[in-house]
């Protein structure tokens, strides 16, 4: 059986509200406003797949689950934002 990574300390909702939105600032400052939901929903894919290779290869990876889930959330954001 496959051994579970403990996360060593959760993040509460108020702190995940507050980091999700700077990085969300910072995705808007660094590029321009989604243009197609076609754009939307790849940009969103590519978070998932970096969260998913950072939680399933943490050694090959090295990312961090936390900061990966972050930026999927910020997008997931932006996308209902800029497109729906």
């Amino acid at each position: 059986m496959r051994k579970v990574r403990r996360v060593v300390s959760a993040m509460k909702r108020n702190d995940a509200f507050r980091v999700v939105g700077a990085e969300l600032a910072r995705a808007e400052g660094l590029h321009g406003a989604m243009n197609s939901l076609h754009e939307g929903l790849s940009v969103v894919e590519e978070e998932m797949c970096e969260l998913r290779s950072a939680v399933y290869w943490p050694r090959r990876n090295r990312k961090n689950p936390r900061t990966e889930a972050i930026q999927l959330a910020a997008m997931a954001i932006r996308f209902l934002c800029d497109l729906c």
